[in-house]
């Protein structure tokens, strides 16, 4: 396996698995209509669940404590993996493999911490378990940095994130690549979010549905 497989399955490691939901502030002129399709579908006002295999449902069709279960476990095995590949690369080699991983679990940071910071502005309803996970996640992945800063004998500085050393989120963590298009950085603005409307979920659609809607309303993919 050449680095930048190695690299790859570390990343998953970090972001796989997570709760997520899609900022309401990436569609900021949506018509009446368009809101009510959006949250008909529930491309909006839904909590998501990223499975440990890149899968991905809703929260209340799981249990989301559950699915999360298995996250300190898969960044505990993302240290004892980065330790055998100190070991088995050159010092070069790994010392860039090293700094992309940084770059990864401070983008995974940023991310956690402006999700839970801005659901009651994004999606209409969070449950207390939730909430509870949003947080809990966070604390999982700043512990993690501190654990990788501690093994690795790194400079508190380098484990900060500023913007310039956050990065894009891998085509590889979401099976479904709609969602990678959706959770870049520059869609997470420190800036809160525009509160959205209530709206009554009716029948809601299947998540395949939901997955081949994504692609051909929201990114323009014909499917057919």
């Amino acid at each position: 396996m050449t680095h930048g497989n190695d690299l790859e399955v570390l990343v998953q490691g970090i972001y796989r698995p997570s709760l997520f939901y899609i900022p309401n502030n990436i569609f900021p002129d949506l018509t009446p209509e368009q809101e009510k399709e959006f949250n008909d579908y529930r491309v909006i006002n839904a909590v998501g669940v990223l499975k440990a295999n890149g899968d991905t449902t809703y929260a209340n069709k799981c249990s989301p404590t559950v699915e999360l279960l298995s996250k300190p476990t898969q960044l505990e095995n993302n240290v004892y993996q980065l330790q055998k590949l100190r070991d088995e690369l050159s010092k070069e080699t790994f010392d860039y493999l090293l700094g992309e991983y940084q770059k990864h679990i401070l983008t995974c940071k940023y991310v956690y911490d402006w999700l839970l910071n801005n659901t009651n502005e994004a999606i209409n309803e969070v449950t207390k378990e939730e909430l509870s996970l949003f947080k809990l996640q966070l604390d999982w992945i700043s512990s993690h940095i501190d654990k990788v800063q501690a093994v690795f004998c790194l400079d508190r500085k380098q484990t900060e994130e500023t913007p310039e050393e956050l990065t894009e989120l891998p085509n590889s963590v979401f099976n479904n690549k709609a969602y990678n298009n959706i959770l870049k950085k520059e869609n997470l603005s420190k800036d809160k979010p525009t509160k959205v409307k209530k709206s009554k979920k009716a029948n809601l659609p299947s998540e395949q549905d939901v997955d081949a809607y994504l692609l051909e309303a929201v990114f323009q993919v014909k499917l057919k």
